[in-house]
């Protein structure tokens, strides 16, 4: 999945939790967050409100050993 801001990309981190992390340099990321996302709607609107269309996300934090999901 890549993210509208350059260079953030949800990926693995070194624990296994799935986190947000920037591009540092070529092949090399840095977690930037504690927790990660899915998609889990993609709403469209038509016409006069084709600029309230988005994403419904899970967000995904783990919390030592436990995850939690919003």
């Amino acid at each position: 999945m890549v993210s509208p801001v350059k260079s953030l990309s949800l990926r693995e981190d070194v624990d296994g939790s799935i986190c947000l992390h920037r591009k540092v340099k070529t092949g090399v990321y840095k977690s930037v967050s504690d927790f990660g996302f899915t998609i889990v709607y993609m709403v469209k609107f038509e016409g006069l409100l084709n600029n309230l269309s988005g994403y419904v996300f899970e967000v995904n934090k783990s919390l030592g050993e436990e995850q939690i999901t919003k």
